[in-house]
């Protein structure tokens, strides 16, 4: 499973955002994915998640064709 997202971020030297597990978030991403939580009713990890998938499924229908 992957991390979730969180809304606590420390701000390293190279102003990428990183969550305490380390992943960095580009803040325009969050924002996108922060936005679209607001617009569904889904959290942030839901709205990664769902996003995350489709993206897989769009990868796996490449490779079919």
């Amino acid at each position: 499973m992957l991390p979730m997202v969180v809304p606590s971020f420390e701000t390293s030297k190279n102003n990428c955002r990183y969550p305490p597990d380390g992943i960095c978030v580009d803040a325009d991403i969050k924002r996108t994915l922060v936005a679209m939580s607001e617009r569904t009713g889904m959290t942030v990890s839901q709205v990664t998640d769902e996003v995350l998938y489709a993206g897989l499924i769009g990868m796996q229908e490449m490779d079919e064709l």
